[in-house]
């Protein structure tokens, strides 16, 4: 994706909006998604000895994040699957981990743009919250999801020691 030329003012193409994000959990395509947020960040820690300035810092662990908020029969719809997928249809969709794509394509539909392909590794539901009011809305679900790591059109945010082996999720 590096080096993808973008002609200034972009008259021709358009800006990625949500219409455009397509939403996956194990290669099964997830609808009713309204809002998604993921973010990862490593963090360092400052290394102090007996000098008053930092002498040095740490690799850092990797913090990745992510929430969301489906519709609420989808999402009724999607536990249902995560015990199936566990294996105890009725029961453990909490348990459950899997990984979430996420893909980019503009193009008004017509998948014309360069693709984009985020993935959430690893999610797992942490919490959940149903809240209710009055009104037109339709009634959806919020989400924090647990996850090992974010990766972005095939790039990893950390180097892994290849005397580590790391195999959660190969791919």
């Amino acid at each position: 994706m590096a080096g993808l030329p973008i002609t200034y003012p972009l008259i021709g193409g358009l800006r990625y909006d949500f219409t455009a994000i397509s939403f996956f959990a194990n290669g099964t395509p997830i609808v009713g998604i309204t809002k998604l947020d993921y973010d990862q960040e490593l963090a360092p820690t400052d290394v102090y000895a007996t000098m008053p300035q930092k002498i040095g810092a740490t690799r850092g662990q990797l913090k990745p994040t992510a929430t969301l908020t489906m519709l609420q029969l989808e999402y009724e719809l999607f536990i249902v699957a995560l015990c199936a997928l566990n294996g105890t249809p009725g029961s453990g969709y909490m348990e459950v981990r899997w990984d979430m794509q996420v893909l980019y394509q503009d193009g008004a539909g017509l998948n014309q743009g360069p693709l984009f392909n985020h993935i959430l590794r690893g999610c797992k539901i942490k919490k959940e919250k149903d809240a209710r009011a009055p009104g037109g809305e339709a009634n959806a679900v919020d989400l924090d999801l647990d996850l090992f790591y974010i990766q972005k059109n095939g790039q990893i945010p950390v180097t892994i020691n290849p005397t580590k082996p790391f195999s959660f999720f190969p791919g």
